[in-house]
């Protein structure tokens, strides 16, 4: 789709999207299977690898079925809040739980060796962080930017010329590690080939950090990023790779919500007129949004695959080092 798609094609691709039963099946309905089935597998101790192997013995969930999960209910959000004003936190919370702790388990396999890379990439790590800071979890948002600082640093976050990723890593060091604190370039693939500007937008917002709420200049980098977002909205080529190619990221601009919100935790407010994205002029969010922090909410699906997860998953501990508190032990499956 061109960068140049208005709000009201975007936001009617996006239904239509939604509407179809396939997408729907292989998003949520399949994935919700299996995740249900790993739940209710029987926890077994082994005498050694061998036994437990020759058992066909399952210790992890599908962790893109978890991230599936996650992207559906915020695709589903983000329209209800855009074509009618729902209000996206209470979905986007679950969403952001999701792909959290599907993250995060790809992480405990890699410290509990039972992969070698994770497997993430620094876009969709982004994207995860973004939407943390969107709903005002504080807690979480920090502990998955302090990983996914430590991913980098390990070489194990893989980027394929990501521009978000980028953002959101240098957005971390100035707030997580503000005397670290380094440009969005220093995170970007050696030779990208950036023709939206994205890069050069992100570190405006990047310079504009601790600018005034009233600033113009603080405005027209908004604005600005506002418009790269708009050109990343575009199907990936072989010469080039595009951050935002889902029709829901082609109502709203996440990165900037996260931006947004990770600026009030630094003592600034928002700029007037905001905090609506700029893709879509319906989908403004209630005006007391930034004075509320929320957690994100495990629902009860989610709750028993992690109550499995805490007792055979290699690598379990950096999960309750990292990421406590955990979810608590569920209630019996219905």
């Amino acid at each position: 789709m061109p960068g140049n798609t208005s709000p009201d094609k975007a936001l009617a691709k996006l239904q239509q999207w939604l509407a179809h039963p396939g997408n729907r099946a292989t998003l949520l309905e399949r994935p919700e299977r299996a995740l249900t089935e790993y739940a209710a597998l029987p926890v077994r101790r082994f005498s050694n690898a061998h036994t437990e192997k020759a058992a066909g013995y399952i210790r992890s969930p599908s962790t893109v079925c978890m991230d599936s999960m996650g992207y559906w209910l915020q695709a589903e959000a983000i329209h209800a809040w855009a074509a009618q004003g729902t209000d996206p936190a209470p979905a986007w919370c679950r969403a952001a739980a999701w792909r959290l702790w599907g993250m995060a388990v790809q992480c405990a396999r890699l410290e509990g060796g039972e992969i070698r890379e994770p497997h993430i990439q620094s876009d969709k790590a982004a994207e995860v962080l973004y939407l943390l800071a969107a709903v005002g979890d504080r807690l979480r948002c920090a502990q998955w930017g302090q990983r996914m600082l430590a991913l980098r640093a390990a070489g194990h976050l893989q980027d394929a010329g990501s521009k978000s990723g980028p953002f959101a890593l240098s957005l971390l060091t100035h707030w997580l590690t503000p005397a670290q604190a380094q440009p969005v370039s220093a995170f970007c693939m050696p030779y990208m080939v950036d023709t939206s500007g994205a890069c050069a937008a992100y570190q405006g917002l990047i310079d504009h950090l601790h600018a005034d709420s009233g600033s113009p200049a603080l405005g027209t980098a908004l604005q600005a990023a506002a418009e790269a977002h708009q050109q990343e909205t575009r199907v990936t080529t072989d010469e080039e790779t595009f951050d935002f190619d889902a029709f829901h990221d082609m109502v709203v601009a996440m990165e900037l919500l996260g931006w947004l919100r990770i600026r009030s935790w630094l003592g600034h407010a928002p700029p007037p007129g905001w905090p609506a994205p700029p893709l879509h002029a319906a989908s403004a969010l209630s005006a007391n949004w930034w004075a509320h922090e929320r957690q994100t909410e495990a629902d009860p699906l989610l709750v028993r695959v992690m109550h499995r997860v805490q007792q055979v998953l290699p690598g379990r501990e950096m999960l309750a080092r990292e990421f406590a508190p955990l979810p608590p032990d569920p209630s019996p499956a219905p």
